[in-house]
């Protein structure tokens, strides 16, 4: 599963997009495997998760998460 939290603006003491994919193993071990992330304006971002995506394979469920006030509701849509 890769995770994101998305934020939208490239200033030096802005918030990172940041995407971590995790796993778990047979025995309930949880693992992180890769993080990427960026400060990019919302059209950079939507082509970092993109080409991100574009290096797993399909089975690897994508989740954006919500936030009150963000625009994070772009992504829903």
């Amino acid at each position: 599963m890769k995770d994101w939290d998305t934020a939208y603006q490239k200033k030096k003491t802005s918030d990172y997009t940041v995407g971590v994919k995790y796993g778990m193993s047979r025995d309930g071990v949880g693992y992180i495997l890769h993080i990427a992330r960026t400060k990019a304006t919302p059209h950079e971002v939507e082509t970092f998760i993109a080409n991100t995506a574009a290096q797993d394979s399909r089975s690897v469920r994508i989740v954006l998460q919500q936030e009150p006030g963000s625009g994070s509701a772009l992504w829903i849509d």
